[in-house]
Order: structure tokens, then C-alpha cells, then sequence
């Protein structure tokens, strides 16, 4: 439930209509940026990092935005927290280009 929870809250956020301006640059049909956060047990952000880049770092900083705009989170649960507290999860922000 919490991950579904994240999840509509970045849809919500998330705009991709930045790669308009790109699509000389895309060649295939798919794009993926792989994004890293940190919550504490609050569900505070306290990290966000690009872990993979799309090569397009518009795209890669669309996804760190959405994170960060988010924010802030409820607190996960304490199943989902690692030994010092924190819950760590990378997520992957995907676009399928159709021609």
C-alpha cells in the first residue's frame, strides 16, 4: 500500500512533455531515468539523487523534481526501514514513445 501510495502521488506530479524538445535525441522507444530517495521514519525526504541517467537530463531532473515536489511523504512503514531508520528506494520514471 505505501508504494502505491508514492506512486499516485508522483503521477500526479510528474510532467514527461519536457522530451518534446528532445526527440531528435530519443532513439528508441522507451526512456527510463532511475531515481534515488532517502525518507526517515517521519517520511521525511532527506536525499534525492539521479542513480541512472536517460541521457537526457532534462528528463533526469523532471524526475528529481517530481520527487521533491511531492514531498513530504507519511511515515513508512516500520517494516520498510532499514537498521539506521530510513527507507531507501530507487524508482524508475519511464516514458514509451510511440512514432
Amino acid at each position: 500500500g505505501y508504494f502505491v501510495e508514492l506512486k499516485r502521488k508522483f503521477r500526479l506530479t510528474f510532467n514527461p512533455s519536457i522530451l518534446r524538445n528532445y526527440v531528435s535525441q530519443i532513439h528508441s522507444n522507451k526512456i527510463e531515468s532511475v531515481v534515488g530517495m532517502s525518507l526517515n521514519q517521519k517520511g521525511e525526504l532527506t536525499e534525492v539523487t539521479i542513480i541512472r541517467g536517460s541521457g537526457i537530463n532534462a528528463y533526469d531532473l523532471e524526475g528529481v523534481r517530481t520527487i521533491k515536489q511531492s514531498a513530504p511523504f507519511t511515515a513508512p512503514p516500520s517494516n520498510l526501514l532499514d537498521k539506521d531508520g530510513f527507507l531507501r528506494i530507487a524508482w524508475v520514471f519511464s516514458v514509451s514513445i510511440t512514432p
